[in-house]
């Protein structure tokens, strides 16, 4: 016998959740293959949820220093106003400056 149930999931991110702007950047990378720039964490999820690979500001500073687009220092200068910003944590602040440095050690 099947039994219809209304269950209610904790912790599901769902576009409703979302803004109307994150939303739509995330439909629109799901329909032309993008992908989404972000640094909302539920935006993220909702991105790796659809199957996209969503990068934060965090990942696109060391693309632009791993294709010398920027330099060390200015990785380093951007990237602790960033931190700053958005209050990282130590250990993610300590593998992103771990990571550029073999970067630069390439």
């Amino acid at each position: 016998m099947i039994e219809e149930r209304k269950i209610k999931l904790n912790n599901v991110i769902s576009s409703r959740t979302l803004g109307k702007g994150e939303n739509e950047t995330i439909m629109i990378c799901v329909k032309n293959k993008g992908i989404p720039v972000t640094d909302d964490y539920q935006a993220i999820n909702y991105a790796l949820n659809c199957g996209l690979k969503p990068k934060t500001s965090e990942l696109i500073l060391l693309e632009l220093l791993e294709k010398n687009i920027i330099s060390h220092k200015e990785f380093q200068i951007s990237f602790n106003e960033l931190a700053h910003i958005k209050s990282l944590k130590p250990d993610i602040v300590l593998f992103f400056k771990n990571r550029a440095e073999e970067i630069m050690n390439k």
